[in-house]
């Protein structure tokens, strides 16, 4: 669990947490650069011993010295990385106590300060004039678990609902408009501001001194969203790959071995990247036995609600494809609707459907 800090403890412990961020961030590409370095070693010497009748005792070494290289550096820049990611909670947490107890960041070089009756809003630095001011009676506060898979634990943050008419330009905000959401790192700072402050935290209760305990939900119906196009994509990606794996051990065998490894290490790699494209192809919205999850096509959109998060939901007709729009107390959601995803829900949570 990340250490908590509740005063500023100089410039020279900020620098030197900058530094070990730094540090470990070099450290992770570089570890990351020799495992690949060391995959393509492997493979240009598993081609070279597959063309040649009887291959040398050192191209087995060599072999052997690749798959271990590749495997101990990937395992390292794997472990260097997670380090990279609590040394740079730790500076974003000093950064924060610099500028004051009560502050806390909401986005890139901007801050959130509690003061007595007020929100404050400005940048890191306080070069700009600029600062919006918001009254705690015009706000409301949630504590949000964020989950990316379908399990208990995910990332705690404070979602912060201010009226858009203080964060846009004067004159360009309407009364229609929805509130704007903030979010910033759930801590047991922020906690004890709020509680300091008298302001309410709606939503799921934070863990606070304990570590919740992780639970793994059950799937219990899947809906596939397939990509048409990227999958296309991927077929022809990996025909170019398989003509150049075969084009380079031909070169290999009537030729230049060097080059034709050259051509069919990139062979592989485009087949590699192809099937990885293809499989991943589709997106899906799954109902499991805890909540609804949702990932895109390229996995890199995921996001699971608990049940008990979901106030309703209801079926919209967008103009390039329907959507299922989730209500919940912070915010609405909308997923591409799958077919026969509304009706599940819909049967199974009748008290939820959205007239």
């Amino acid at each position: 669990m990340q250490k908590e800090y509740f005063e500023y403890p100089g410039d020279r412990t900020l620098a030197s947490s900058t530094r070990t961020r730094k540090f470990l961030q070099a450290l992770t590409f570089l570890f990351a650069g020799v495992a690949i370095a060391a995959l393509i070693g492997l493979l240009v010497v598993a081609i070279m011993i597959a063309v040649r009748e009887n291959a040398e005792t050192l191209l087995y070494i060599l072999a052997g010295a690749f798959t271990g290289g590749a495997l101990l550096f990937a395992g390292a820049a794997f472990l260097v990385a997670r380090s990279t990611v609590t040394a740079q909670a730790r500076e974003s947490d000093l950064r924060e106590l610099k500028d004051g107890v009560n502050s806390f960041f909401v986005g890139d070089g901007t801050l959130m300060t509690f003061e007595k009756e007020e929100i404050v809003i400005h940048d890191e630095a306080n070069v700009h004039r600029e600062r919006i001011h918001v009254p705690y009676k015009e706000m409301r506060f949630f504590s949000v678990c964020v989950r990316t898979r379908p399990r208990e634990r995910g990332h705690l943050s404070v979602v912060i609902e201010i009226p858009v008419a203080y964060l846009a330009k004067e004159g360009r905000a309407r009364k229609s408009d929805s509130p704007a959401l903030v979010e910033t790192d759930g801590k047991e700072r922020l906690y004890r501001c709020l509680e300091a402050h008298g302001l309410t935290l709606l939503g799921e209760a934070p863990e606070r001194g304990t570590r919740k305990q992780d639970v793994r939900f059950r799937a219990e119906r899947k809906f596939f969203l397939p990509n048409r196009t990227k999958r296309r994509n991927a077929l022809v990606l990996g025909g170019l790959g398989g003509a150049l794996i075969v084009g380079g051990v031909l070169v290999a065998i009537f030729w230049e071995i060097a080059l034709g490894a050259i051509l069919a290490v990139g062979g592989l790699f485009i087949v590699g990247r192809a099937t990885v494209s293809f499989l991943r192809g589709k997106g899906v919205l799954a109902a499991y036995d805890g909540g609804l999850y949702y990932a895109d096509s390229g996995r890199t959109k995921r996001s699971f609600l608990k049940w008990e998060e979901i106030l309703s939901f209801a079926h919209e007709d967008a103009e390039d494809e329907p959507v299922l729009l989730i209500r919940c107390l912070y915010g609405d959601c909308r997923y591409p609707a799958a077919k026969g995803a509304y009706e599940y829900l819909a049967a199974r949570f009748p008290e939820k459907v959205q007239g």
